[in-house]
């Protein structure tokens, strides 16, 4: 009798352009933004994948900083501008780009936020809060790395997860497999529990 089910996450490689299977049209895609070149493949490959039919929301996961930074004469120098020079400014300006490729790719419609955090949790996080049917990130290497495998552990499994790395996909394939309940028998010498011997 099968009592426990497990979650087994394997990965499938689609190379190139192949399709990637349809996802719920209703449904948002998530992406996941840090404004490197890899994250940009993977805006790139989400409005190719979607078309302009769904609501693209790029994430920018931050940390805080621990202290604040003392003013320069650089700050001094820019004066209204100066908060140019906050972190705040540089995340600010990489979902800025990265609305602007979607955009130019095609998307109509995106969204962009940024929130506190890894960016495992707050991936996961914003995927639940938008009932997102996708999420996309991109992969410096031809592999799902660490946070792509995190991620796929935390992810819920009607949410499909696709790392790019712009030349070969990888998506996150969840299968469910029985465990059977175990059995415990005991020696011919020994009584079973709850029996007593007089």
């Amino acid at each position: 009798m099968a009592l426990l089910t497990r979650h087994d996450s394997r990965w499938q490689k689609l190379a190139g352009d192949q399709l990637l299977p349809d996802l719920d049209p209703p449904r948002p895609v998530v992406v996941g933004c840090n404004g490197t070149e890899a994250s940009l493949r993977a805006v790139k490959l989400a409005v190719r994948t979607v078309g302009d039919s769904r609501t693209l929301v790029l994430i920018c996961a931050t940390r805080p900083s621990r202290r604040p930074e003392p003013p320069t004469d650089l700050h001094d120098a820019l004066k209204d501008e100066a908060y140019l020079l906050t972190g705040q400014a540089s995340v600010g300006e990489h979902l800025r780009t990265a609305a602007e490729l979607a955009k130019w790719h095609g998307a109509r419609l995106v969204t962009t936020t940024s929130e506190h955090g890894s960016p495992v949790p707050v991936l996961q996080r914003v995927a639940a809060r938008v009932g997102a049917g996708a999420v996309f990130i991109g992969s410096d290497g031809p592999r799902p790395g660490w946070t792509p495998r995190r991620l796929g552990a935390r992810l819920d499994r009607g949410v499909e997860l696709i790392v790019t790395d712009g030349a070969v996909h990888h998506r996150r394939r969840t299968a469910i497999r029985e465990v059977s309940e175990p059995r415990v028998s005991w020696p011919a010498s020994w009584p079973a529990p709850g029996l007593a011997t007089h």
